[in-house]
C-alpha cells in the first residue's frame, strides 16, 4: 500500500494523462476528419493509432483513478476479464501502428517511385485490419489457458500475470513490444539516412557565373532531432515495463511496488503522448489544426453575434439626435471575420 500524499500524487498524475490522452486522441481524429489535405494514405494509420490511444484513455485510465482513490476493485472478476482483454487489445493496436506508420514513411521516403504501387488503399485497409486480428488473438491468450488475468494493486487496473509464467511472458513481450520496437528502430534509422542523403544534396544556389548545391544542415538536424524524440519517447515508455515484467517472471517474485505502478503509467502515458508527439511535428498537420481551430472559432463568434432588434423602436431612439449624441455615440461598424476554407489546398502530404 502506498502513503497518502503518494496516493493523491498518482491521482492527479493519472487525472493529467486523462486529459493529455482525451485532448491529443480528440484532436488528430478531429483535425484529420475535416481537412482534406490529410487524406492520404498516412492518416489512415494515424487514425488507427489514435483509437488505440483514445481507447486506452477512456477504457484504462478512469478504472486506474477509481482504483486509487478506494484502494480496492470493485467491478467483479468478469469486468476485469474483460478490461483486461481490452487493454492489451489497444496497447496491441497502438504499437502495430507506431510500427506501420514507421514502414510507411520508410516506403514514402526512400522508395517514392513505387510508393503509388506499393501503398495503395486497399493494402493498407488490409494492414490494418491484420493489426486488429493479430492484437485480437495476443489478448485472447488467457482465455485459451495460455497466461492469466487478475486484478494487480500495483498497476492499479487487471493485466497479464508476468511472475513464474516465463513462457507466457517471453511470449507477450516479444511478439507485442520486441518485434514492433525493431521494425520502428530499423525504418527510422533507415529514414535517417535516407534524410541525411537527400539534405546532404543541398539548395541549388546561382550566381552571375555558375550554379552549386549547399547543404541545408538545420534541415538535417530537424530530421535527426525529430526522429530522435520519437524513439526516444517510446524506448523511454516501453523500456522499463519490459525490463521489469522480465524479471519479475525469472525471479518468480512481484516487482517493488513503485517500480510496478511507475512502469505501468509509462506505457500509459506513451498513449497520452502519442497524439502530440507523431501530429505536432509535422508541420503539415500543425496548419490544419489552427485552420480548424480558426475556422471553429469564427463559427462561434458568428452564432453568438447578438442582432438588434429593429421590431421594436422606443421614442428615445427615434427623436432627432443632436451633434453632440453622434460625437459620443458613433455609428457602430460590425468587425469582418474572415474564414479560411481549409479544403481548397491540394497535394496532400504525409505525416
Amino acid at each position: 500500500m502506498e502513503g497518502d500524499s503518494l496516493r493523491i500524487l498518482h491521482i492527479c498524475v493519472l487525472c493529467i494523462t486523462l486529459l493529455l490522452g482525451i485532448l491529443g486522441n480528440a484532436m488528430v481524429l478531429a483535425v484529420v476528419a475535416f481537412s482534406r489535405k490529410l487524406h492520404n494514405i498516412t492518416a489512415i494509420f494515424i487514425i488507427n493509432l489514435a483509437i488505440g490511444d483514445l481507447g486506452i484513455t477512456l477504457f484504462v485510465i478512469p478504472f486506474s483513478i477509481h482504483v486509487r482513490i478506494t484502494e480496492n476493485w470493485v467491478f467483479g472478476d468478469i469486468w476485469c476479464q474483460i478490461l483486461a482483454f481490452l487493454s492489451i487489445l489497444l496497447y496491441t493496436i497502438s504499437m502495430s501502428s507506431l510500427a506501420l506508420v514507421s514502414v510507411e514513411r520508410l516506403f514514402a521516403i526512400k522508395y517514392p517511385l513505387q510508393y503509388a504501387q506499393k501503398m495503395k488503399p486497399t493494402t493498407v485497409k488490409w494492414m490494418v485490419a491484420a493489426a486488429w486480428i493479430y492484437a485480437t488473438l495476443r489478448a485472447s491468450c488467457p482465455f485459451l489457458n495460455f497466461g492469466e488475468y487478475y486484478f494487480s494493486n500495483a498497476k492499479a487496473m487487471c493485466a497479464p500475470r508476468y511472475v513464474g509464467d516465463v513462457p507466457y511472458t517471453m511470449t507477450v513481450l516479444v511478439l507485442g513490444v520486441l518485434i514492433p520496437s525493431v521494425v520502428m528502430c530499423y525504418a527510422y534509422a533507415c529514414i535517417g539516412k535516407e534524410a541525411k542523403i537527400l539534405v546532404g544534396r543541398g539548395e541549388l544556389v546561382c550566381n552571375d557565373e555558375h550554379c552549386m548545391y549547399v547543404p541545408n544542415r538545420s534541415k538535417e538536424n530537424k530530421a535527426a532531432k525529430i526522429l530522435a524524440t520519437i524513439t526516444g519517447i517510446f524506448f523511454i515508455c516501453w523500456i522499463p515495463y519490459t525490463t521489469a515484467n522480465t524479471w519479475s517472471s525469472f525471479a518468480g517474485s512481484e516487482m517493488p511496488y513503485h517500480v510496478d505502478s511507475t512502469t505501468q503509467w509509462l506505457t500509459l502515458f506513451n498513449s497520452a503522448i502519442n497524439p502530440w508527439m507523431h501530429s505536432l511535428l509535422n508541420a503539415t498537420f500543425r496548419k490544419c489544426a489552427v485552420k480548424l481551430w480558426n475556422r471553429a472559432k469564427s463559427k462561434l463568434v458568428s452564432e453568438n453575434r447578438i442582432e438588434p432588434n429593429v421590431n421594436t423602436i422606443s421614442t428615445e431612439t427615434a427623436q432627432p439626435r443632436n451633434s453632440l449624441d453622434q460625437a459620443v455615440d458613433p455609428p457602430q461598424i460590425e468587425p469582418q471575420i474572415e474564414m479560411q476554407d481549409m479544403d481548397n489546398e491540394n497535394h496532400p502530404q504525409g505525416t
